[in-house]
């Protein structure tokens, strides 16, 4: 092998190498982008979570004033006796009641545990 050849030879392998090079650049490049546009989505998802826990919490509190009008009526009824025709009767509606409330908060605490993250993500 001549002196022309090794040269040829090196000069080949280094425009190889500048190849690799530039890939790799580019894949990092490309990368930190892919880690940016994440972080922006974690970012969303999260902002969507704490407005979805918002409006909840807002429900709940509609909900459960709804609730207590509804057992407010029940309780004014439950005094006038003629309205019932009998004490299991205006026991039975203001059980009711009671139970259709706690249904509605548990519903609503099962909704929020599945808007809430599993765990809390690092800050970076």
């Amino acid at each position: 092998m001549n002196m022309q050849d090794r040269q040829q030879e090196h000069q080949s392998c280094d425009e190889e190498l500048m190849r690799s090079v530039r890939s790799l650049i580019a894949t990092v490049a490309q990368a930190a982008e892919m880690s940016e546009t994440t972080a922006a989505i974690r970012k969303n998802i999260d902002r969507l979570r704490a407005e979805q826990l918002l409006l909840l919490v807002d429900l709940q509190e509609r909900v459960m004033n709804r609730m207590e009008e509804l057992l407010n009526k029940t309780e004014r009824t439950a005094i006038d006796p003629s309205y019932w025709r009998s004490d299991e009767d205006r026991r039975a509606a203001f059980q009711a009641c009671l139970d259709t409330g706690r249904y509605v908060r548990i519903k609503i605490l099962d909704i929020a545990k599945e808007l809430m993250p599993a765990e809390v993500p690092k800050s970076e």
